[in-house]
């Protein structure tokens, strides 16, 4: 019998090689992602920015032409990013992983990585309801707290915003992380590439076209549309790692002349403002969402073989510092919004008429700060 276990020395040594390699530039995309977020959560249909100025005020929409052009680009579109974080913990799930390392660890270090910041956003939500700046249900917020949101065990939303992503979040990478320490590497690639498919297939067809539209809506009761984004964008992100994996060697020895620097520089500029431009000014006309999902796969590799002078520029401490705030900016910015949305937005909507442009640099601005607060006095003490 044909024996496809890896030597534990093997294992060990590929583990701490990987360990030592760190893609600053991939950390750069991260943050331009978040902020790709946050104008969707400013200019969504519905968003609170949109309600400040409507209905009393529904001419402002129109008047103030930016806006009008962010709601039918980025605020259809935006929502997409969140997938290519999936993409990226796949990729890094495998990249980092250590086949010695006990599941139930594998689960303490995750818990211990994502929980202090919800957990925190928890109480800033709770407290702002005490203040009657925000909704607060303490029924259905405690799921998000048990990485339970996206289970098919609850039937409505809660007011954490973002919360959905870390309970999906954590199911895909606790189930990708235990089939790919207790199986063959050849079945849990099989297992992977099956299930990549099947949810990136199921969720197009089901949305018509669209991969991410009501993350906490369940199939059958049980197939969950945001466990499906995640094992898919994982899923994705595994098959990109062992791609990665297969020719980083023969990547690494290329020769790099001028012509193919130039080859490189020139794809890594059009997917990178392909993405910027049809995801945040202009929406595509094409009704399928994977066209995104490929193109920042594409970015995303060659991000990772650093043959551009884009990718090369951008692999930076510059970079790897904004790039670490991601996830609590993430979890945050929801609260700012809520924030300005009842303390300015609400009493003054002709502020908003007079300063368009100033209302999305105080919420970025805002978020960013507040999310570096919650790195290094929550996010960062409790990974030590």
């Amino acid at each position: 019998m044909r024996n496809f276990t890896v030597a534990p020395q093997d294992q060990v040594r590929g583990y701490m090689e990987n360990k030592k390699t760190y893609f600053k530039n991939i950390e750069f995309l991260r943050f331009l992602m978040i902020i790709d977020i946050i104008l969707f959560h400013l200019f969504f249909v519905g968003s609170l920015l949109l309600l400040a100025i409507t209905p009393s005020h529904a001419n402002f929409i129109n008047k103030i032409e930016m806006y009008s052009q962010l709601k039918n680009s980025v605020g259809i579109e935006g929502h997409v990013c969140v997938n290519f974080f999936f993409i990226i913990s796949g990729f890094f799930l495998l990249f980092y992983l250590n086949k010695n390392q006990g599941f139930i660890d594998f689960l303490k270090s995750k818990f211990i990585r994502l929980w202090p910041v919800l957990f925190a956003m928890w109480i800033a939500y709770f407290l702002l309801h005490k203040f009657g700046l925000g909704a607060f249900n303490k029924y259905s917020n405690i799921f998000p707290l048990l990485f339970l949101n996206n289970s098919g065990l609850t039937l409505e939303g809660n007011n954490i915003g973002g919360s959905w992503f870390v309970s999906a979040l954590m199911v895909g990478l606790c189930f990708y992380f235990y089939i790919y320490k207790h199986f063959p590497k050849y079945i849990s690639d099989f297992i992977t590439s099956l299930l990549t498919i099947f949810c990136y297939s199921f969720l197009l067809h089901a949305y018509n076209g669209t991969i991410d539209k009501r993350p906490l809506e369940n199939f059958y009761y049980v197939l969950n549309s945001g466990v499906m984004q995640s094992l898919a964008g994982i899923g994705l992100g595994i098959i990109i790692c062992n791609i990665y994996n297969h020719y980083k060697e023969k990547l690494s020895t290329m020769k790099e002349s001028l012509k193919t620097k130039l080859i490189f520089t020139f794809l890594e500029f059009y997917l990178f403002f392909f993405l910027i431009h049809y995801l945040t000014f202009h929406k595509i006309n094409y009704n399928n969402e994977m066209i995104y999902i490929l193109a920042f796969c594409g970015l995303f590799f060659l991000f990772l073989i650093k043959k551009g002078y884009l990718s090369k520029f951008l692999e930076n401490n510059v970079s790897k510092e904004i790039g670490k705030y991601t996830y609590s900016i993430f979890l945050g910015h929801g609260l700012i919004i809520s924030l300005v949305y009842n303390l300015i937005w609400l009493k003054h909507p002709n502020f908003i008429y007079q300063h368009p442009v100033l209302q999305i640099f105080i919420v970025i601005f805002l978020s960013t700060l507040f999310g570096m607060f919650l790195y290094h006095f929550i996010e960062k003490k409790f990974a030590r």
